[in-house]
């Protein structure tokens, strides 16, 4: 699961990358992240197993 996992990792950085890039602003790449966090770490379906 990890390399899987770095490879999600590199891909969501690069979309981040490319909002800020074609946004200019920092605030809507640190928000969708909140977002990914949010979505991957507190509605994990594996947590409650």
């Amino acid at each position: 699961m990890g390399i899987a996992q770095g490879i999600a990792t590199t891909f969501a950085g690069i979309f981040f990358i490319a909002v800020y890039l074609r946004t200019g602003n920092i605030l809507i790449p640190i928000f969708m992240h909140g977002i990914f966090d949010y979505m991957c770490f507190v509605t994990d379906p594996f947590d409650s197993v």
